[in-house]
């Protein structure tokens, strides 16, 4: 089953609309963005979810307050780090890593590191990440050398997602702006149709398309 993550959540509204609609994992920015949310409204939300539904922090270098504590307390199962964080003392099994297709290129001692998965976004620079811009989907290929997980990110929607898992196949997919009404609003019905193409490209391929 293709992993499905539904980034940028703010409200406890949205969060349980994912959930609904059929999400593998729900992202929190943690980091200066307009989906900016504080670790105080992130465990009112992650109260709310169900056990099997992975919460994620999303981390640059411009985050502040203790966010580490939040993996190591549960409030969160995961971290998405984008750029060079200290990272010291946390398991990297717990680590996503994520690299910006156009300038970080594929490194033997990514894989020597251990994290969980590689998210493959978009290089856009002054941005560390969310821009809603895509990358040509071919150059996933690339990455899959270093033997993890591929999470795809970077521009995708309902009215995309079906092209992008024919050419990337990753093991998961990530997305925020293109199911929003506006930066930090999740527009429900395109939560919905984003999973439904999902689901029906998986349906209709005929299998499990996980790759590393």
């Amino acid at each position: 089953m293709i992993q499905v993550k539904i980034c940028g959540i703010t409200n406890c509204g949205d969060a349980l609309a994912a959930v609904e609609a059929g999400a593998n994992a729900l992202g929190f920015v943690l980091a200066p963005s307009p989906r900016k949310i504080t670790p105080v409204v992130l465990k009112t939300i992650v109260e709310k979810l169900p056990p099997f539904v992975l919460r994620v922090g999303v981390v640059t270098p411009e985050s502040s307050g203790n966010w580490p504590r939040l993996l190591t307390e549960g409030v969160i199962d995961l971290l998405q780090i984008h750029g060079n964080l200290s990272i010291t003392g946390l398991s990297p099994a717990r680590l996503i890593k994520v690299l910006a297709v156009g300038r970080d290129h594929p490194a033997p001692e990514i894989k020597k590191a251990g994290y969980r998965a590689l998210l493959l976004d978009t290089y856009y620079p002054g941005m560390a990440g969310g821009t809603g811009k895509v990358f040509p989907w071919t150059q996933v290929a690339r990455y899959r050398s270093i033997g993890l997980p591929l999470l795809l990110a970077g521009g995708l929607k309902p009215e995309n997602i079906q092209d992008a898992l024919d050419i990337a196949k990753p093991a998961g997919v990530d997305v925020s702006s293109g199911v929003e009404s506006y930066p930090g609003k999740k527009d429900w019905g395109k939560i919905k149709a984003f999973l439904r193409e999902v689901r029906s490209w998986e349906k209709e391929k005929g299998g499990n398309y996980f790759e590393s």
